[in-house]
């Protein structure tokens, strides 16, 4: 059976990348992981996206070639300080539509399947002084 690295870093810059760049998304400032506010000369007013961390497993059931499929899924955050759900909604429909019409290029990999497993919006007043509306969008990758 062929070993490989996980693919966490190539599907997290891939992701990245997508909605940096596609028609739909591009507008939005996208930020890997963590808001970098400690340095003042980037932008990190709201709205914005950030990328979480992936999460996923291997299985050898699946394979073609031998090779462990991964099931890999990645959290695209949202967050919007408008005053209802609505921008943050928008920006939510549009990442998902970007990434439904998208064809993923993983270096080593093939991307079998690219899905939203889970969506939700929230009020996140952990700070009350200024509600921010949040945005989870779990996508799903396959890939052998």
């Amino acid at each position: 059976m062929a070993i490989r690295k996980i693919g966490f870093s190539l599907l997290t810059t891939a992701v990245y990348d997508l909605i940096d760049t596609d028609i739909l998304t591009e507008k939005y400032r996208v930020f890997s992981s963590h808001v970098p506010s400690e340095d003042k000369s980037i932008d990190t007013s709201l709205p914005y996206v950030t990328i979480g961390t992936p999460y996923g497993v291997r299985s050898a059931s699946g394979s073609a070639d031998d090779t462990p499929m991964e099931n890999n899924i990645i959290d695209i955050q949202v967050w919007s300080d408008y005053k209802g759900p609505s921008e943050c909604e928008d920006m939510m429909n549009n990442i998902c539509r970007a990434m439904d019409g998208a064809t993923w290029t993983i270096d080593g990999y093939t991307v079998v399947l690219s899905l939203c497993d889970y969506y939700h919006v929230f009020l996140d007043d952990t700070e009350p002084a200024v509600p921010i509306h949040r945005g989870i969008i779990r996508w799903r990758f396959e890939m052998a």
